[in-house]
């Protein structure tokens, strides 16, 4: 791509009951910088206000283009349909209750043409929590710094967090498509696996951020991180896949990350087999280390093990793993616990007396916030 070129990009989200707050989504498309842009919104038979409220924006700009579901369908099916009716050459996939700052598109492309031979540009993310309707405090950023990084690189932390923020990057339209239809066919309809992961698969997207960037990474070498593009996320509990009581039972503990290594597996396993046995040892380690704190917390409470449950869940999880994976795990899932409350007990006292959730620097600039904390479509500081 020459710098000088303007590609069409498409702006994608699917959305339900989301008159609350698709405003902020819809008023930060519309208000990028750079011009050549679709929004292609898809509603997913909503019952709310949100269908009409998309509706009379799209009466003030073209650009964007509202479809409605006659039914509700699973998220994957919804967002297969949204990357099959968008034109651009490179896409976007913001979730309706987050947004763009203003030149996150501009730098995007411009990041594309300078990095053409990149799997996708993926941006800074900013993570807010609403206090009152439209007024937001900070809580977190990633911190990666802006550099081209390779394949081999992402798939050694593509596991741990951020990383699965990538799915929230600038990608080619027919990357997205590709993704979606490996994923509905090697996830959503494997019939190997249980009716309730299937179910989260296709009806809620489960772990679609997981398989997002591996899956494009099969035909990429590398891809570029690029803080100049700031994508704002909200906290939005509705949004957890797993209910509040995760962490009530082992069982609840083991059966997450046994998801977890399904879900990674497939890609693993067959496309970068290299990486398969310290992907399965971090997540073995993590599971087992998430299981001992939280049998701390509960008090030592024998009904939190559920002993013969969790004996046949660990069957499951590790059975795939070999005798030195399994001695492996054992042996660094003791400095993963020790390490996680040293960190805990450090993050406790460094609040102290500190007010560390207030990043004045997301409140200046294109972020659509004023310096209250205020979403502000006009905001321009």
């Amino acid at each position: 791509m020459k710098k000088t070129e303007t590609p069409l990009v498409s702006i994608c989200t699917p959305f339900f009951n989301s008159g609350k707050y698709i405003h902020r989504f819809l008023d930060s498309c519309l208000g990028q910088t750079y011009e050549n842009i679709e929004i292609i919104v898809v509603d997913n038979a909503s019952t709310d206000n949100g269908g009409e409220i998309v509706k009379k924006y799209a009466l003030r700009d073209s650009r964007l283009k509202y479809f409605r579901n006659d039914k509700s369908m699973g998220i994957t099916e919804c967002l297969e349909k949204m990357f099959e009716l968008a034109h651009g050459r490179f896409v976007v996939w913001p979730g309706a209750d987050d947004w763009l700052a203003r030149d996150f598109i501009e730098n995007g492309v411009r990041s594309f043409s300078e990095h053409p031979e990149a799997a996708g540009i993926v941006p800074k993310v900013v993570t807010l929590a609403e206090t009152n309707p439209d007024k937001f405090e900070f809580k977190n950023e990633t911190n990666i710094p802006s550099k081209t990084y390779s394949r081999e690189w992402y798939l050694r932390r593509s596991y741990k967090k951020p990383f699965t923020l990538t799915s929230l990057g600038l990608i080619r339209k027919e990357d997205a498509l590709l993704l979606l239809g490996y994923f509905l066919k090697n996830y959503c309809n494997d019939m190997s696996l249980s009716e309730e992961l299937r179910g989260w698969y296709l009806n809620k997207g489960y772990c679609i951020d997981i398989v997002f960037f591996l899956e494009i990474l099969t035909r990429y070498k590398n891809f570029v991180w690029d803080n100049s593009l700031v994508y704002l996320k909200t906290i939005n509990p509705g949004n957890v896949q797993f209910d509040e009581n995760r962490y009530g039972s082992a069982l609840g503990i083991l059966k997450f990350y046994n998801y977890q290594i399904i879900s990674h597996k497939r890609l693993f396993k067959f496309e970068f087999p290299g990486f398969y046995p310290g992907m399965k040892i971090f997540m073995g380690s993590e599971a087992l280390s998430t299981a001992f704190i939280y049998f701390l917390r509960s008090g030592l409470r024998p009904s939190f093990l559920n002993i013969g449950e969790c004996w046949k869940l660990m069957a499951e999880l590790f059975g795939d793993f070999s005798i030195f994976e399994v001695s492996a795990v054992i042996a660094f899932s003791i400095p993963r616990t020790i390490y996680r409350f040293v960190d805990f007990m450090w993050r406790g006292l460094t609040k102290i007396g500190n007010n560390e959730d207030n990043n004045s620097a997301v409140f200046i600039g294109n972020n659509f916030l004023d310096s209250n904390g205020t979403f502000n479509a006009l905001s321009s500081q």
